[in-house]
């Protein structure tokens, strides 16, 4: 993750084992046909995911890592999918280096089939790294290539989602205090993270959120007994009883007698 500059190589590295432990668990029982990892080429997100077609492309802010694991290169903004066609998408940390995250966003719900799942990974501004990267920000506008940055909290990306339509499944924090950079203080940091797990949970340096695409329909109602009607029935309506006589000129008498 070389665009992680304020973070030690200690720190990226344990960044990266957690990340890859939570995809892993939010895309082992992810089923369906299509999965796609966009960016994060330093993870293997679909690698315990059980879907035939599986594809692992590049971004537009990742050309010049050239990395052979992708297969293919896109514009986060115009994806070359079809709409409803993929039943899984991973991003990890997209939103935060792509130059417009709204239209990245609006594109995986395109592309997106009904039910099918979004998974997103980003570091948290409210935590000691987004500290840390404020920091750095005073000294330096964009990544090590290039790239701007702009760390995005989990509640502004959740108003996000729901306001396209997202259900959010879960969203799991992690990395409070480990990665220090001390290998004689991990076991001490790894009980602390354990303690604040409970504690302050949104202060997590980084998270992990997955949401479900909801599309609203019909819905069946329970439990109710439809019986259709017999054809060739007709409901009888009662009618008012009125005594006509046959002779017309009497009739014509009796009304004239009543307007009178």
């Amino acid at each position: 993750m070389p665009w992680l500059p304020w973070l030690t190589v200690s720190q990226r590295k344990v960044l990266q084992q957690w990340e890859q432990s939570e995809l892993d668990a939010a895309v082992v029982d992810a089923f369906g046909f299509h999965a796609l990892q966009l960016a994060g080429l330093d993870l293997e997100a679909l690698r315990v995911n059980r879907m035939p077609h599986r594809w692992v492309v590049s971004t537009e802010f990742e050309t010049s890592s050239g990395s052979a694991d992708a297969q293919a290169c896109v514009d986060t903004m115009a994806w070359p999918w079809a709409q409803d066609s993929l039943d899984l998408v991973c991003m990890p940390h997209v939103l935060e280096r792509s130059h417009n995250p709204h239209a990245t966003l609006r594109e995986a719900h395109r592309v997106l089939m009904p039910e099918g799942r979004l998974v997103l990974t980003a570091i948290n501004p409210w935590s000691v790294w987004g500290g840390k990267y404020k920091n750095w920000r005073r000294q330096y506008t964009a990544g090590v290539d290039g790239t701007p940055v702009q760390l995005l909290s989990a509640g502004r990306l959740k108003d996000w989602l729901r306001l396209l339509g997202f259900e959010i499944e879960r969203c799991s924090y992690g990395l409070w205090l480990t990665g220090a950079g001390h290998q004689s203080a991990h076991r001490v940091t790894r009980w602390l993270d354990r303690r604040m797990a409970s504690l302050a949970e949104p202060l997590g340096s980084v998270y992990c959120m997955v949401a479900i695409k909801k599309v609203q329909g019909m819905r069946l109602i329970k439990g109710a007994s439809w019986r259709p009607a017999a054809a060739g029935q007709v409901a009888a309506v009662p009618m008012a009883r009125v005594s006509v006589s046959t002779d017309p000129a009497s009739n014509y008498q009796k009304e004239s007698a009543q307007d009178a």
